[in-house]
């Protein structure tokens, strides 16, 4: 008997479009990192490339499934997620086969000094812009990719506001490159859209 998981994506407001359906957690994934959807935006920077991807509960939950989970656990974990907005922000350099903290390094010091920024330094400068509120992160995590492939990612959360704005822009001020302020806008209907996972 194949579990599914179905679970909505709810901002507090009426949702205007309808489901969508997945056979497995790579057909979400692709269709949440096709650009076209609006659940990824890409900024460049001459080389630096700034990508933002919003993940649904619904997708966080199934990517973390092992098929033994407990339901009443399962659901105090949505219940959870769906408290904030969750993003990636991937960082590389096009072109570029290493971790981005190894660009054009000068020493052993300056790498060290990149990871420490990534690791304490970054999440003050992350914010998101939702209407009048300005959004600090309620969670953030660097994944250190110990350079086994050519980007790293921080995963943030922001607690969702009281009044939905139609759009939120989430702004990286990049003090890592010194690429100054990299914004990303995102319409939050598109947050709004249920998504069911069978497995």
């Amino acid at each position: 008997m194949r579990k599914v998981i179905n679970l909505a994506v709810v901002a507090g407001m009426l949702l205007s479009s309808c489901n969508t359906d997945f056979r497995n957690t790579a057909d979400a994934k692709k269709f949440m990192e096709d650009k076209d959807n609006g659940l990824r935006k890409e900024i460049r920077v001459e080389r630096f490339v700034y990508s933002y991807q919003y993940k649904p509960a619904a997708y966080i939950l199934a990517t973390e499934a092992t098929g033994d989970e407990d339901p009443a656990v399962s659901q105090q974990r949505e219940k959870d997620l769906e408290q904030m907005w969750w993003f990636n922000v991937e960082l590389s350099v096009a072109d570029f086969n290493q971790s981005p903290l190894r660009y054009q390094l000068t020493s052993m010091e300056e790498y060290q000094q990149r990871q420490d920024y990534m690791l304490n330094y970054a999440p003050r400068d992350f914010v998101l812009l939702a209407g009048a509120d300005t959004l600090r992160p309620a969670s953030y995590w660097f994944e250190n990719n110990q350079n086994l492939i050519p980007s790293e990612t921080v995963v943030l959360a922001f607690e969702k506001p009281k009044q939905i704005p139609e759009e939120v822009q989430l702004v990286f001020n990049d003090q890592l490159f010194r690429n100054g302020i990299i914004k990303a806008t995102f319409e939050t209907k598109k947050f709004n859209k249920k998504i069911s996972i069978t497995r």
